[in-house]
């Protein structure tokens, strides 16, 4: 299952699994395709430059809320590290 909002300037696309090769694609208005591989969510504070890895990406399932209107990848991330 793809899910995405393909009538925006820039469509974008979800794979139902976040942990695949590819997950994300983006298609620039000049037609490339863009794939990205989100492997985390991080947080990164720019005045002490340190990071934190909130959490990786694991397998998930993409969950369709109100018929096709809204997609939501529950527990798509590891244990959180806050």
């Amino acid at each position: 299952m793809i899910i995405g909002s393909p009538n925006v300037q820039h469509p974008v696309h979800f794979l139902s699994n976040l942990n695949q090769i590819g997950a994300v694609q983006v298609r620039t208005p000049g037609g490339i395709l863009l794939q990205s591989t989100p492997v985390d969510v991080s947080l990164y504070d720019a005045a002490s430059g340190t990071s934190v890895i909130v959490g990786a990406v694991k397998d998930c399932s993409a969950v369709l809320v109100g018929g096709n209107q809204v997609a939501s990848h529950i527990h798509c991330l590891s244990s959180a590290r806050l």
